[in-house]
């Protein structure tokens, strides 16, 4: 985070959410708690979620990592592999960002 960005909370973006839609606030925060649960849920299942003109989840495997061979009777240790949860703005959302500073 810059130092000159502001900080918003979630409840205040579902708190405009709700009012845009004239839906309840808690609705709101329902929905969107939900779908980023599923959100979860499916990128743990290894699947890529791609939300058109807004970009894409997905998971990226990092290689497990072996330290350099010991002389004499040091035991080698490995790194295990971890998964790298990602997310890629799309063309658009980034445009928009750029021409917005």
């Amino acid at each position: 985070m810059t130092p000159n960005q502001e900080r918003i909370l979630f409840s205040e973006v579902c708190r405009v959410v709700a009012k845009k839609l004239r839906v309840r606030q808690d609705l709101t925060k329902q929905i969107a708690a939900t779908l980023f649960s599923e959100i979860i849920n499916q990128l743990c299942a290894n699947k890529r979620i791609v939300i058109v003109n807004f970009g894409i989840f997905s998971v990226r495997s990092t290689p497990a990592r072996k330290a350099p061979q010991m002389p004499g009777d040091t035991t080698i240790r490995f790194s295990p592999a971890h998964q790298m949860p990602r997310f890629k703005f799309s063309k658009r959302v980034t445009r928009k960002i750029n021409e917005s500073y």
